[in-house]
């Protein structure tokens, strides 16, 4: 179980910041652009998605068990389905906010594998009927990647366009207003960021491996 992993974590106190790099480009050069999944689909459905998603989680260098990568994937696969995200494009948020890294910190204070703001995480808890134990609640990956997909999403319904939405998602929307309401461009570096990873950091897997 994810919340295992969060305990035993949480024991060691293992604390990092955030990090990435890129451009926005994917690896062929084109623009990369994330794909919006129509709709929710069932267990079924997405079993070759958590497949993947697991695959991807296990080549990469984090604190969790082989069991606990399974969860986390069936996780990124249901969250970014009932939020119409393509869970590439979470995985590479994840990917440049923490490197998978469950217990990460920001300088600015964001926690956890999505790097969400206390207050954020809060408020989105509330409205989504997560349990909410305070700010550490974001170092359970579970309810930092719920709490991250549904920030996402909830930013590109705001705004209309991806990129506009990580740069609130970096910067936080009360910035991101303020420089649309006075005609200055909106900052592209984390977009980019983001964007380079979901074209060239992230790719899945096109088939799991036989178990």
């Amino acid at each position: 179980m994810l919340r295992s992993c969060f305990s035993s974590l949480l024991a060691v106190g293992v604390l990092t910041t955030s990090c990435g790099g890129g451009a926005l480009r994917s690896a062929t050069g084109a623009e990369a652009t994330p794909r919006e999944t129509a709709s929710a689909p069932g267990a079924l459905q997405q079993e070759p998605v958590v497949a993947r998603l697991a695959e991807f989680l296990e080549r990469q260098r984090t604190s969790f068990t082989r069991a606990e990568i399974r969860e986390l994937a069936r996780i990124i696969a249901e969250e970014s389905a009932r939020h119409r995200l393509d869970p590439q494009l979470v995985l590479a948020v994840m990917y440049v906010e923490s490197r998978f890294d469950p217990f990460a910190v920001s300088p600015a204070g964001a926690l956890g594998l999505m790097q969400i703001m206390p207050a954020t995480g809060k408020e989105l808890a509330a409205r989504l009927g997560i349990a909410w134990n305070g700010p550490l609640s974001l170092f359970d990956p579970a309810t930092n990647v719920r709490v991250g997909t549904a920030y996402v999403r909830q930013l590109a319904d705001r705004y209309g366009r991806m990129q506009t939405a990580l740069a609130a998602y970096n910067w936080g929307p009360g910035y991101i207003d303020r420089q649309l309401r006075s005609g200055t461009p909106v900052p592209a570096v984390y977009a980019g960021l983001v964007m380079s990873a979901y074209g060239e950091k992230v790719a899945l897997p096109r088939q799991p491996r036989a178990s």
